[in-house]
């Protein structure tokens, strides 16, 4: 179990022993925060940013963490907050972009009944995953066909709350969608 060793490692007072630690948690992770941060839309620039700056303070704060069972959704929870934290001065400008986008909303609207029905569905989900990009990323793992235990992992919660997050999250999801298929009826 890969956790507790390198848990042990990570907390033990020798330098060369947090290193190997460091890197234990690194390798063990690396492949599933890349592949959650281009999921997201980040270039491989951004993404190594954002996993510098994650592992820093997955480093600065390990004291904190008390058990090491929960490891894995504590390393989850600091790469979606950093996450967070990089796009919140992106957002804050877009605000400003989105009354420009307002004003042409209706044309859109309209562009939208012309699209195929994958398409809309595609185009409501996107704005979903901006509207609530936590909902958003779980409800993506659940798509790409995860397993229920290792989105619960990736979120942070119990595999049965996880199922009822997933069940709340449809419910929210269907305005974003419900007009695509109205419109094949």
């Amino acid at each position: 179990m890969w956790q507790k060793d390198c848990f042990d490692l990570i907390k033990s007072n020798a330098p060369e022993d947090k290193n190997k630690g460091i890197e234990i948690l690194y390798e063990n992770n690396k492949i599933k925060f890349e592949g959650f941060l281009f999921n997201r839309g980040f270039k491989k620039e951004q993404i190594e940013e954002i996993l510098q700056e994650s592992f820093i303070k997955i480093f600065k704060s390990f004291n904190t963490l008390k058990d090491f069972n929960t490891l894995e959704s504590w390393c989850w929870r600091i790469l979606r907050n950093t996450t967070n934290d990089y796009l919140s001065p992106i957002i804050k400008g877009r605000e400003g972009i989105k009354k420009l986008e307002s004003e042409t909303e209706e044309a859109a609207l309209e562009d939208n009944q012309n699209d195929s029905q994958s398409d809309c569905v595609s185009k409501g989900l996107q704005e979903f995953n901006l509207a609530e990009p936590d909902r958003g990323y779980a409800l993506q793992l659940q798509l790409d066909n995860y397993p229920i235990t290792e989105v619960a992992i990736r979120i942070g919660r119990t595999p049965a709350a996880t199922k009822e997050y997933l069940s709340q999250i449809r419910k929210k999801v269907a305005p974003f969608i419900e007009h695509c298929l109205e419109n094949d009826e």
